[in-house]
């Protein structure tokens, strides 16, 4: 685990019912220092799609276009539309390079079942975990502990491909 701190940053994953742990329908509350964090990511199923709608303050910043119901299909982040596969290159971790510069980040599973995210050097910079307790907003499932700040198409990107990871990880498929 990151440690606590001015360096790190906290954002706590929640979801009532049915959706509590479903890594594509939760709201993702913080602060990154004094600035309040919310994101939510809200899927709308029908019989003939399946999309997962993410927003940053309530603004909508990206969506998930999901191939039949639950298989992997398009990411579009603005105008930028790629597979969401390409979030996930899979080969001893699950990676994805940041849209704006191509920088390569790693995520890896822990023994636990948690997530570690790591940056170019092998330095931790994240990390998920599963946890059970009451904070000032209600009962979170999860904790998201960070310790970049001040960039958006990171923090974005890296909680869609955790989104992703966690999803194919509770469904055993990629």
């Amino acid at each position: 685990m990151l440690p606590s701190g001015n360096d790190c940053y906290d954002l706590y994953f929640f979801g009532e019912g049915q959706v509590q742990n479903n890594p594509r329908h939760t709201n993702i509350i913080g602060y990154e220092g004094d600035h309040p964090m919310f994101f939510q990511f809200f899927t709308i199923l029908s019989q003939s799609s399946t999309q997962t709608r993410i927003y940053r303050d309530q603004r909508e910043v990206a969506k998930l276009d999901w191939t039949a119901g639950t298989h992997l299909g398009m990411l579009t982040i603005g105008r930028r539309q790629v597979h969401m596969g390409q979030l996930l290159t899979n080969t001893s971790v699950r990676s994805f390079n940041l849209s704006t510069d191509g920088t390569t980040f790693e995520w890896r599973r822990t023994q636990t079942h948690d997530y570690e995210l790591y940056s170019p050097g092998n330095r931790r910079i994240a990390t998920y975990s599963r946890v059970t307790y009451q904070t000032r907003w209600g009962a979170c499932h999860g904790l998201f502990r960070y310790s970049f700040k001040s960039q958006d198409a990171l923090l974005l990107e890296a909680l869609i491909s955790l989104c992703l990871n966690r999803w194919i990880d509770m469904n055993n498929s990629l």
